[in-house]
């Protein structure tokens, strides 16, 4: 018996030991997998760093006017010819764009110093003054730009919130104002979208003839004023506007777009670039501002950061009646000329191009034919 329980010992010893052989085979398998499935995911990120980088670099010739030494608005494909307006103010989106591109080398610092900086007063308080007193103008190059105390962008936003929310109080509505979907629809029944402000912040005329508030902009405002959004935003989502993906995308609270007998209409949908805004100014907020310190980190940006750092001007002439200044926003120049793209010279009727001044005849068609008259003499 003694020796049937030795035998038996020594076999459970045997197939234990066997069975840890075979767990530390399988665990070196495991990890030599690993291993093999980490390089390849660290061959995958530098790719993908590589391709971010190459993304990053953009020609800006065909949109940057050297005259002005602004960026138009955009380029129209299809007429193959810039727009007639620039982004022209730094109270606006496009700040961010312009640091980039001046960081990078592709436009000069000049262009920086060539976006305007009207002022106006609110609440005793300077603030730069947008095109259309949004809050996206003002608030959303902080998601990943730092900003700096006691400069004059870092006042205009405190400012531009400050009044955002004193509107909000005079309107009897929740704050927060932006460019977002409203309570229109299309044949297809898509909301409509557009831009929306506080007159006093806004060049643009006809800023109070709507009211539409967007959750996204008490977002954005948690970088600048976190108690004041936070509590907004429990009052938007009080109202009614709290859905499975979040807060809804707007509330209008515009009367000529209210059903009888109501006052408020939420525009129900989730739209992907403002929940994305929102999520950043929650990271900014709960985080520790991880996106700017990545953005400071960088060398390029490192070397232009006193760009952001402008004090606020001492003395300077500050315009009160806003509106009037609308037509600022556009260059002068007289109606442009329509632009006709005749892409194919193969058409089974001819395209065909006239230009007259009522005396002298030009015909030309896409397959490079064409005559032209004087009165009644063929030149």
């Amino acid at each position: 018996d003694t020796t049937s329980l030795s035998i038996r010992e020594r076999r459970g010893d045997n197939e234990a030991t066997m069975q840890r052989q075979d767990a530390l085979a399988r665990i070196r398998e495991l990890v030599a997998q690993g291993a093999s499935r980490a390089q390849a995911r660290m061959v995958a990120l530098d790719q993908l760093a590589l391709q971010a980088s190459a993304l990053a670099t953009m020609d800006y010739d065909f949109l940057f006017d050297k005259v002005r030494r602004q960026l138009v608005i955009g380029y129209n494909v299809g007429e193959h010819r810039c727009d007639s307006s620039y982004y022209d103010l730094l109270a606006s989106e496009a700040r961010l764009c312009n640091f980039i591109a001046i960081a990078q080398g592709e436009l000069p610092q000049e262009s920086w110093f060539a976006l305007g900086r009207l002022l106006t007063i609110t609440g005793g308080e300077p603030v730069l003054l947008s095109w259309g007193g949004s809050m996206f103008e003002y608030l959303m190059p902080l998601l990943v730009m730092p900003t700096y105390e006691n400069t004059l962008l870092d006042q205009t936003c405190v400012a531009a919130v400050e009044r955002q929310i004193e509107y909000g109080r005079e309107r009897g509505v929740p704050w927060g104002i932006s460019e977002c979907g409203y309570n229109t629809v299309d044949v297809h029944l898509n909301y409509q979208y557009r831009a929306f402000g506080v007159p006093d912040l806004g060049l643009k005329r006809g800023l109070g003839e709507d009211l539409v508030v967007a959750p996204y902009a008490s977002a954005l405002a948690l970088m600048v004023t976190p108690e004041a959004a936070c509590l907004n935003l429990q009052r938007l989502a009080a109202d009614g506007l709290a859905g499975r993906l979040g807060l809804f995308e707007a509330i209008d609270y515009t009367p000529s777009r209210q059903r009888r007998g109501e006052s408020s209409a939420v525009v129900r949908s989730f739209m992907a670039h403002h929940q994305g805004m929102s999520l950043l100014a929650f990271a900014y907020l709960l985080l520790g501002r991880p996106m700017q310190k990545r953005f400071e980190s960088d060398p390029l940006f490192q070397a232009t950061l006193l760009l952001l750092q402008e004090r606020i001007p001492r003395a300077t002439a500050f315009h009160a009646n806003t509106p009037d200044l609308s037509e600022l926003r556009v260059a002068a120049s007289g109606p442009e000329m329509p632009v006709r793209v005749l892409a194919s010279p193969d058409t089974a009727i001819p395209e065909v191009q006239l230009l007259s001044n009522g005396r002298y005849h030009v015909m030309v068609t896409n397959a490079g034919g064409g005559s032209s008259r004087w009165k009644d003499l063929a030149v």
